[in-house]
């Protein structure tokens, strides 16, 4: 990675850190509705299926 020079007004990631990963397979969200990883057709560290 190289630096960064400008604005983030927010840390988009931040609203997924500590979430486990979740897969087709293996729901790991704390979303109680469904699994994230299968909603959105890809494995990630969600934590409700908000991607922001």
């Amino acid at each position: 990675m190289g630096l960064f020079s400008g604005n983030v007004p927010i840390d988009e990631l931040r609203y997924h850190e500590h979430q486990k990963f979740s897969t087709f397979d293996r729901e790991n969200d704390s979303w109680p509705k469904g699994n994230c990883a299968v909603d959105y057709k890809a494995g990630w560290w969600y934590k409700a299926c908000a991607t922001w």
